[in-house]
């Protein structure tokens, strides 16, 4: 419910929350990459842009998201993140190779997809377009087998979509989707100042190293149970597919 300010209390950083009517989704507003709610349901995220603050927004049975009370009404058109589909396929590969400098990372998802299970790979529709991209893959720690680690890579937002929160979406749901399935931990190579808000922190702190040469603070892991590196350590292995694309 809002705070005496009328906007949503505020719970971290540049994060506004409130309850869904809905017990377990959460509406969010996102101060940091601009005007969007973000509604989160148990298998998908909408990011529905608002105008302002006073808005309650409604699921119908169908799935179909509205606005009533004060606010504006919300679009029909809403980005939605889901699990990757079979005919989503040639489309992130484009995207993928759009958004790097060459096929690698998108030959890496075609890999991944054929050779690392369990994987997430989920995606970003707006408007029926892919717009965004993300893939989780088991990777593992030699001395320990028994580990349910994930790691994050790669992710893809198209150029003309970035600095808009769908990034920050995908990683989010991307995580819950991963702890949902029993893993205990994820780590990321990637850029040490974007991956921290999300609860990473540098590997090296558990005992945890990267195959890769990295500096410290770029190889991060996130715990997805509280404890579950403990007793942990050694240095993480890709699946094969990661040196192969290399």
């Amino acid at each position: 419910m809002p705070g005496a300010d009328g906007l949503p209390p505020q719970t971290g950083a540049g994060q506004h929350i409130c309850e869904s009517i809905f017990p377990g989704n959460m509406i969010i507003w996102n101060y940091r990459y601009g005007p969007a709610w973000t509604f989160r349901s148990a298998r998908q995220i909408w990011l529905i842009p608002v105008k302002e603050f006073h808005c309650r927004i409604q699921t119908g049975s169908s799935g179909t998201v509205r606005s009533t009370g004060f606010g504006p009404a919300v679009p029909e058109r809403v980005m939605l993140i889901r699990a990757e589909k079979e005919r989503d396929r040639a489309a992130v590969h484009d995207l993928n190779r759009s958004a790097f400098e060459t096929s690698l990372e998108a030959d890496l998802v075609d890999a991944l997809r054929e050779q690392a299970q369990p994987a997430v790979s989920l995606v970003a529709e707006d408007g029926g377009v892919v717009i965004g991209h993300i893939m989780f893959s088991p990777v593992s720690l030699p001395d320990y087998p028994g580990s349910k680690i994930m790691g994050l890579a790669p992710m893809a937002v198209a150029t003309d979509r970035r600095g808009k929160g769908i990034g920050s979406a995908l990683v989010r749901f991307g995580l819950e989707r991963c702890r949902q399935m029993g893993f205990g931990a994820v780590v990321v190579l990637g850029h040490p100042v974007y991956y921290p808000c999300f609860g990473f922190t540098p590997a090296s702190r558990f005992g945890i190293g990267c195959e890769y040469e990295a500096p410290d603070e770029a190889f991060m892991v996130m715990e997805l149970h509280p404890g579950y590196l403990r007793g942990l350590s050694g240095t993480v292995k890709y699946h094969p597919a990661f040196q192969n694309a290399g």
